[in-house]
C-alpha cells in the first residue's frame, strides 16, 4: 500500500503542501485539502484516494477562480464553464463547481437574463434582438431569454418605438449632407444593426420619409 512520506508546506502562507509517496514526489496540494483529510506522514494512500485528493484539490481551485469571476459580475452558467476550462481545469471539476454554485445561488441564468437585459436596453443602441443574440451566445436557454424579454422595460412596440426614433434622429443628424435615399437606407441599416425589430425599423423609417416629405430634415 503506498504511503505518504513526506508533507512541505511551500508557498506564501503555506498555501499550498508538497505530497511525497513512498519517497517519490506526489503533487502540490491546497493546503485546504491536506486538513480536510487530515493528511499525516506514514498515512496509506490508495490510487483511489489519491485520485480523490487531486480532484478534491481541484475543486477548490476552480472554487476559488469561479468566486473572483463572480465577485466582478454575475455570470451565465456557460460562460463560467467557458472560463473555467480555459484556466485548463478538466471537466469534471468544470461541473461540480457550475453545480456548487448553483446550488448556492450565485449562478442563476434566469435572474442573469434578467440582469442583463436591465443593462443593455438601458443603451441608446440596442435592441431586443441585440440583446438576445448575446444572450444566446453566453448559452442562456431560450426560454430563460424569452421570459426575460417579456419582462424588461423597453423591450415591447412603444420602448422600441422610442429608443429607434432617437437612434434615427441621431444619424440623420451625423448624415444631413447625404440625398434622402442614401440616409434611408443608413438609418434603416442602423436600426437593424442596433437590434429592433423589422417592423420597428419599417415605422421608423417611415416617419422620418413622411415628416413634410424629408429624411432627416433633408429633401
Amino acid at each position: 500500500m503506498p504511503v505518504i512520506t513526506r508533507l512541505q508546506a511551500i508557498g506564501r502562507h503555506a498555501a499550498s503542501t508538497r505530497v511525497e509517496i513512498d519517497g517519490e514526489p506526489w503533487m502540490e496540494l491546497d493546503t485546504e485539502v491536506v486538513l480536510r483529510f487530515a493528511l499525516w506522514k506514514g498515512m496509506e494512500a490508495d490510487d483511489a484516494f489519491q485520485r480523490t485528493l487531486a480532484a478534491e484539490h481541484h475543486f477548490i481551485r476552480a472554487r476559488r477562480a469561479t468566486a473572483i469571476l463572480l465577485n466582478t459580475r454575475l455570470r451565465a452558467s456557460n460562460e463560467l464553464r467557458r472560463r473555467l476550462r480555459e484556466k485548463k481545469f478538466d471537466e469534471a471539476t468544470v461541473e461540480r463547481t457550475v453545480a456548487h454554485f448553483e446550488e448556492k445561488g450565485d449562478l442563476d441564468d434566469e435572474r442573469f437574463a434578467r440582469l442583463y437585459l436591465r443593462n443593455e436596453l438601458k443603451k441608446a443602441n440596442v435592441g431586443p434582438l441585440k440583446a438576445r443574440e448575446k444572450l444566446r451566445s453566453l448559452g442562456v436557454a431560450e426560454e430563460f431569454i424569452d421570459r426575460a424579454i417579456a419582462e424588461a422595460e423597453g423591450a415591447g412596440r412603444e420602448g422600441q418605438l422610442v429608443k429607434a426614433r432617437r437612434l434615427a434622429e441621431k444619424r440623420a443628424r451625423i448624415g444631413r449632407d447625404e440625398s434622402a435615399l442614401k440616409l434611408k437606407k443608413r438609418i434603416h441599416e442602423a436600426l437593424r444593426r442596433a437590434g429592433f425589430e423589422s417592423d420597428i425599423c419599417r415605422v421608423v423609417v417611415e416617419e422620418m420619409t413622411a415628416r413634410e416629405g424629408r429624411v432627416g430634415g433633408l429633401d
